[in-house]
């Protein structure tokens, strides 16, 4: 899935000022032509490639972004840039890593390129992607297929813990098993992204768990279906034996488009459950809450947040956060829970991939994971026996990363993977947007276990 609200929001822009003499170079292994070039122009035989499989330029626009904070921290030297690729250096050996973006769209177009890569006589080192957990898992098979030989897959936002057996139609498989130890995931998964976002909830109610919960979930959605599994066992874990209440049909379809930035209509069926649930807050008993979990893309969520909000009952935030709370995963982010306070009758806690420090490290929410996927690979790269690395030497490399969240290559938290390729320190943190509190809060897990505020700051 994409970064904050599951898709960037910023537009195309230059590299900055870290990246101003960038235009300047022409290289002869680019084949005498400059800035501008698309991806196919020639490469140096030593030349790392990377290949960013985004569908939308505007993630594209972000990941170049994310190359300029590794320059800006020393990581890389500028090199050459064009529309579709960008060369830069390693800082201490100088060794050539290339990154090119692919939009590709559809899946079977996505298999098609990864194979047309692998098969070339040097083909990328390392494939980068995808916004959704479908064309990351057709990425992911198409790897699988092409051999042990072929690039490592590097994951950006695909959060989803399981997903449909590729092909097979007999029931799951693990996302980072269908191409097993080739597959390294950046951002947290469904499993992290649930168990924080319960347990900060239940530390910060004072440990109490609610009276009933309604899990809210789009049976179409892969994304979705995994991590509403996942937010049932943490609160059956952290919560207890509460009622849950299985929502499978509440999610309708918007029967028109909307502009950017209008508020979302709630469908019929999206209204009646907003009935239900305030329904169910209003009289449940005095001492326990009502939850409703949103398991959801960002557009449904953001329709049953309105609906929500229209139904509303309880506007007095003198008397705390009220009877009901609203779960999220990260379908959402800072721009939707940002907003006027008397827009809040009630709290919205959500998980985020990235933290409230982003910003202290020259990155933004939208970049910060993107970042640490250019950091680590340009140290797989600097760490490679020889000086053209193959996709074995940076799988390698990946696996011996252990930096820790002060180093100059980190961005701000720890990075360093597990033998499956999942990340070892959760990186996710838990937004809050409460009544009465004008900014949205932010916290991490302290080094007691205890959820605390995090305001930013060294």
């Amino acid at each position: 899935m994409a970064p904050t609200g599951r898709v960037g929001t910023g537009l195309l822009g230059t590299f900055g000022l870290a990246l101003a003499a960038l235009m300047a170079y022409t290289l002869a292994f680019e084949g005498g032509q400059g800035p501008g070039s698309g991806p196919e122009v020639v490469r140096d035989r030593d030349t790392a490639e990377v290949a960013v499989f985004f569908p939308d330029s505007r993630d594209w626009s972000h990941f170049r972004r994310a190359i300029a904070a590794c320059v800006g921290r020393g990581l890389a030297r500028p090199v050459v840039e064009g529309d579709e690729a960008v060369v830069v250096e390693t800082a201490r050996l100088g060794r050539r890593v290339r990154f090119s973006w692919r939009g590709i769209r559809g899946l079977g177009e996505t298999r098609e390129e990864v194979d047309r890569l692998a098969s070339r006589p040097r083909p990328p080192v390392a494939i980068v992607g995808s916004s959704t957990t479908v064309l990351t898992v057709a990425l992911a098979e198409a790897l699988r297929d092409a051999g042990s030989a072929g690039p490592v897959l590097l994951v950006p936002w695909a959060t989803a813990l399981t997903v449909d057996r590729p092909g097979s139609g007999r029931g799951k498989a693990r996302l980072l098993d269908i191409d097993r130890g080739r597959t390294f995931r950046f951002c947290p998964d469904n499993r992290q992204l649930a168990e924080s976002v319960v347990g900060c909830l239940l530390g910060r109610d004072a440990g109490r768990p609610p009276g009933r919960v309604f899990l809210v979930v789009d049976p179409h959605d892969p994304y979705s279906v995994d991590l509403t599994d996942c937010f049932r066992h943490a609160i059956r874990e952290k919560a207890g034996a509460v009622e849950i209440v299985d929502r499978a049909d509440a999610v309708g379809v918007p029967t028109v488009s909307r502009p950017p930035g209008s508020v979302p209509n709630p469908s019929a069926t999206e209204s009646s459950l907003a009935d239900e649930v305030w329904t169910s807050a209003e009289d449940g008993p005095a001492d326990r809450t009502t939850w409703v979990v949103l398991p959801l893309q960002g557009e449904p969520t953001r329709r049953l947040l309105a609906g929500l909000r229209r139904r509303a009952s309880w506007h007095s935030a003198d008397e705390g956060d009220g009877p009901l709370r609203v779960v999220c995963g990260d379908g959402i982010g800072r721009e939707t829970l940002d907003g006027p306070t008397g827009d809040r009758p009630f709290p919205i806690w959500c998980a985020s991939t990235s933290t409230a420090r982003a910003a202290d490290h020259g990155v933004s929410n939208d970049t910060q994971t993107l970042a640490e996927i250019v950091s680590a690979v340009l140290l797989a790269v600097e760490r490679s026996p020889t000086a053209g690395p193959s996709a074995g030497d940076i799988r390698r490399g990946l696996m011996k990363l252990d930096l820790p969240e002060g180093d100059r290559a980190a961005f701000g938290r720890p990075l360093r993977f597990g033998a499956d390729g999942e990340r070892l320190d959760d990186p996710g943190h838990v937004l809050a947007a409460r009544p009465g509190s004008a900014p949205v809060e932010e916290f991490r897990l302290g080094p007691a276990g205890r959820w605390v505020a995090d305001r930013g700051g060294p």
